[in-house]
């Protein structure tokens, strides 16, 4: 029922449907300040601190990503349970708690150091990684896990024949605050210290992100006595079948599903590579005779053209099937590797970025399009949430292979191989992609 006066109703402090636009716009804004919230979750946001952590827990650059594989493997076993925490409490109640516990082990790793000085344990090795590994599974199940399944997942409930374009808006955002938000830590590190600058992080998402998503999400449309799309359907242009729906999947009907799989694997690997990639960048740039700040510069240039990119493939997605943009993503993964390998040379580092933007700008189609037009709305979150936990644990293992192959490999060459060979196939793969209710023919 709406209206019933408690402090979790849709119409408290407002009324969604008396709003002078579709809410589902404010979702759309709401969402993309989640995405952005999770950034000090996010590996691209824990890389600025790493050798901070390094210096100051007394662990050596193999001990500190060991216990940061930990951490990260652990919540991806917890993320797929958050999932199903969704579907019960609601995008509501989900995103001001997930923030709240996100703030709150920002706090304890602002005071991981001191934590471990007055135990009096400094000296044991196995006890401070320990104690990271769970700071950082703190990080990475509130911040990566449940800040980004939940913004990702209230978007797919408001949207549908839109949904690729809604994508394509809110990435265009997310990745410019992704590829900005390293300088901007950095600088606040500098200004403030890095205790003080995770404070900081921790207060802003306690208290003014759980205050916001409180004051602005609402769970679903019909809740506030709306429609997905306020009702549109497209009249000038043929539906798109893959958007046809027969029924809601339940978590374990989509788990049987070929084009569950495809999309897991294709997003799992790209969590893979980049977390590997972003975590050893600056050691990449001296293994492949790249100055430190050209290697650095491929964030940005990468980033300009992802959004680009992610604003195309969010307008066509809505209009053709997404077994294209899964082979479009697989193969602008292979060109990103192969322009890797390729460096120093011009054509090297052309491939590269262009790979780089590709990859980044498909990304948001899939990941915020592709659950919810095969499998529904009913389960997302649970849906979403096994994604995530596949998602997680190759970000978790990415940079401890790619440590790997430098040490006992010879460099980061054969790790590089190996992720063209994935990439391409995942392309292959996501030709025999199908929606699983309607099952389209070709």
């Amino acid at each position: 029922m709406r209206g019933n006066g408690s402090l979790w109703s849709p119409t408290t402090p407002f009324d969604p449907a008396r709003f002078p636009v579709f809410y589902g716009w404010v979702i759309l804004a709401a969402s993309a300040v989640g995405f952005l919230a999770s950034i000090p979750g996010q590996t691209v946001g824990v890389s600025v601190y790493t050798d901070t952590y390094i210096e100051v827990l007394g662990l050596d650059r193999i001990q500190l990503t060991t216990a940061y594989l930990i951490g990260t493997g652990l919540s991806g076993f917890l993320v797929s349970r958050a999932g199903i925490l969704f579907d019960r409490l609601g995008t509501r109640r989900f995103m001001v708690l997930s923030a709240v516990l996100f703030g709150s082990s920002l706090l304890f790793m602002s005071q991981l150091d001191r934590v471990i000085s007055l135990s009096g344990l400094s000296h044991l090795t196995p006890v401070v990684m320990s104690l990271t590994a769970f700071a950082f599974l703190g990080l990475r199940l509130f911040g990566q896990g449940m800040i980004t399944l939940g913004a990702r997942s209230v978007m797919a409930k408001w949207w549908n024949q839109k949904r690729g374009q809604m994508a394509a808006i809110s990435g265009i955002f997310v990745s410019f605050g992704f590829s900005i938000s390293p300088r901007v830590l950095d600088w606040e590190i500098q200004a403030l210290g890095w205790r003080e600058s995770l404070l900081f992080n921790a207060i802003l998402l306690t208290v003014g992100f759980s205050l916001f998503a409180w004051f602005l999400f609402r769970d679903h449309p019909e809740e506030c006595g709306l429609q997905m799309d306020n009702g549109w359907v497209p009249t000038k242009r043929p539906v798109n079948p893959d958007t046809f729906l027969k029924k809601e999947f339940t978590p374990r009907e989509a788990l049987r599903t070929y084009s569950f799989w495809i999309i897991t694997l294709s997003l799992a690997f790209q969590g893979f590579y980049s977390t590997a990639y972003t975590f050893h960048v600056i050691d990449l740039a001296r293994s492949f005779h790249m100055p430190r700040e050209h290697m650095l510069n491929f964030f940005i240039y990468g980033s300009i053209l992802a959004i680009q990119i992610n604003f195309l493939v969010g307008y066509i997605t809505d209009r053709i099937r997404l077994k294209y943009i899964i082979c479009f993503f697989g193969l602008s993964g292979a060109l990103m590797t192969i322009g890797l390998l390729l460096l120093p040379t011009l054509t090297g580092q052309i491939l590269l970025i262009c790979g780089m933007g590709c990859t980044w700008g498909s990304f948001p189609a899939l990941s915020n399009v592709g659950y919810a037009r095969y499998f529904g709305r009913a389960y997302i979150g649970s849906i979403n949430g096994i994604a995530m936990a596949w998602m997680v644990w190759g970000s978790a293992i990415g940079p401890l292979v790619f440590s790997f192959s430098k040490d006992y490999l010879g460099g980061y060459k054969t790790a590089v191989l190996l992720s063209t060979g994935v990439y391409l196939l995942l392309a292959i793969g996501g030709i025999f992609a199908r929606n699983p209710s309607g099952k389209p023919k070709a």
